[in-house]
């Protein structure tokens, strides 16, 4: 039998064959990827409006924490991937029953519906190869921090006072809960502090109100929807109204429901306005939503003061403030770039540090010069001295060796040693004398 011989014909054919083959699934497969990638990234027609691509050309809100108050964010999104950081739940009694957090969620079928959205708003990072999947944040480098301070309302349904819905009888007040909020995530570190719709009358509790004092005073700038109730009045406190796809105001019901005002005119306590209608974000859980609302509209705006502080982190609250506002267009819709753009102008001659106090930290000193120089004396006198000392019983015979007699200078220098070492015995004798005389009686 003949042994088998590869077809050295026929191998070339066949793999230039395959290869033909091959090479046209690719080919035919590109495009579907592409679309497929394509799709993943919905139009944000937010992040347009307000030129977010032109503002990340300066940078993405990195090094900044945004406080985000409201119903909580579900951290476990893959559009957020590391970025949340849970905070406390002040919606229940601390260290009490109900502070089981776990409990707590299963029972609230809606928890973080809001909350997730809104932080979705300000810094979703997508998800993917090159983020090109899920949505983006107007701020997608930024550090977010939950701060649950109110409870998703399930049916929808608000109190009289039109504060959330309570899930449960032992709720903490809607006040307190804000307050704590308020001053907890100062407490973290919070640049940019956010605060939710719905909470009533507590949004202008006395109490509430000094925590947004102590908050501007720290340094942290607090974003609130317009006609919600806050003290937008305050220094370092912007307040934002929604604005429709045509970017005309939205306000009251309107914007609630997501429909344009019957005669488009600003909320005279909005400083300015921000997409509000109808806008794409992330919700609980790994779904997509879209939401309305002048807090959405508070979202972008905490988003762009982001992209600010991490621009020109030494400019104060009320200064990021006046940026957002001095860069709107024109009707006073929130931009991007032109907040950056005015904040660049405002922080030109606004040190990254107080030179004065650093300068008079450098010169001063903490004890009086004088005192330096006369313990740098009294060293070195002291190093002199213990090297005359040194030297002179280096010169000494230590180990009492009488001289060579032939040698006339050791003669000398024996003699000078027993004269020495009898006046010191001469000098210590009166001592060794009482001390028997007391040991005698």
């Amino acid at each position: 039998m003949r042994p088998m011989r590869p077809n050295t014909i026929g191998t070339p054919a066949a793999l230039g064959v395959c290869g033909a083959i091959l090479t046209a699934q690719l080919a035919a497969a590109a495009p579907v990827a592409a679309d497929t990638v394509a799709d993943l990234r919905p139009e944000q027609w937010g992040l347009e409006a307000i030129g977010a691509s032109k503002a990340w050309d300066v940078n993405r809100g990195s090094g900044v924490l945004v406080g985000v108050l409201g119903t909580g964010a579900d951290s476990g999104h893959p559009d957020f991937r590391d970025s949340v950081t849970v905070g406390t739940d002040f919606t229940v009694e601390q260290g009490g029953a109900d502070e089981d957090a776990d409990e707590d969620a299963a029972a609230d079928a809606a928890f973080g519906a809001s909350g997730t959205a809104l932080a979705g708003i300000i810094g979703a990072r997508g998800h993917g190869r090159e983020h090109k999947g899920g949505m983006l944040g107007v701020a997608p480098e930024s550090q977010l921090l939950s701060v649950r301070v109110r409870q998703e309302s399930t049916d929808g349904a608000e109190g009289a006072d039109g504060a959330a819905s309570a899930r449960a009888d032992g709720d903490v007040d809607p006040a307190t809960a804000l307050e704590k909020g308020i001053r907890y995530a100062v407490g973290e570190g919070a640049q940019v502090i956010t605060l939710p719709e719905g909470m009533g009358d507590a949004a202008g509790d006395a109490d509430v109100r000094e925590a947004i004092d102590h908050a501007v005073r720290v340094g942290s700038l607090v974003v609130v929807p317009a006609d919600a109730g806050y003290p937008a009045d305050s220094e370092g406190v912007l307040a934002v109204g929604a604005a429709d796809r045509q970017l005309r105001p939205m306000s009251g019901a309107d914007a609630a429901a997501g429909a344009p005002a019957a005669a488009p005119t600003k909320s005279p306590a909005a400083g300015l306005i921000a997409p509000g209608d109808q806008v794409e974000t992330i919700t609980s859980g790994t779904g997509y939503t879209k939401v309305s609302g002048d807090d959405a509209a508070a979202a972008f705006a905490a988003g762009t003061a982001a992209l600010v502080r991490a621009e020109h982190p030494q400019l104060l609250p009320d200064q990021v403030a006046e940026a957002l506002v001095e860069g709107a267009e024109s009707g006073g819709v929130l931009n991007a770039p032109g907040a950056l753009s005015a904040s660049d102008g405002a922080a030109k001659d606004i040190p990254l540090y107080d030179e004065d106090l650093a300068d008079d930290g450098g010169d001063g000193l903490p004890v009086p010069g004088w005192t330096l120089w006369a313990g740098t004396a009294v060293l070195l006198l002291s190093l002199v001295v213990a090297g005359v000392v040194l030297l002179r019983r280096s010169m000494v015979n230590p180990y009492g060796l009488r001289p060579d007699p032939d040698s006339r200078a050791a003669a000398e220098q024996w003699s000078r040693q027993q004269a020495l070492e009898a006046e010191v015995e001469a000098a210590s004798a009166p001592g060794r004398r009482r001390r028997r005389g007391r040991r005698k009686r």
